[in-house]
This record gives C-alpha cells, structure tokens and sequence, in this order.
C-alpha cells in the first residue's frame, strides 16, 4: 500500500504528501507492515504528518 500510494504521488506530480500519523497496536504492525512508518523512513516527497 505504501508503495502505491509513493508511487502515485510521483505519478501526479504532486509537491508534497499529506496523511494522518496515528499509532496502531504493535503486533499488527509488525506482522503487516505500517504505511506510516514506510513513507516517514523513505519520504519521495516533502512530507506532512498530522496527528
């Protein structure tokens, strides 16, 4: 999911993403991956995160 929504943004020419920042339990974190944590570890773009 990250990867397509990095890749859209690019795709569109987009300045700069936008996206919530909210914590979710750990576990399903770990065995599912976060989108959160993949875009703020490897931002395409300038990014702002709101919480």
């Amino acid at each position: 999911m990250a990867t397509v929504l990095a890749q859209h943004a690019i795709d569109t020419s987009a300045d700069m993403i936008v996206m919530g920042a909210y914590g979710s339990r750990r576990l399903r974190e770990r065995l599912f991956g976060g989108v959160t944590r993949w875009i703020v570890g490897r931002p395409p773009l300038p990014l702002f995160l709101a919480r």
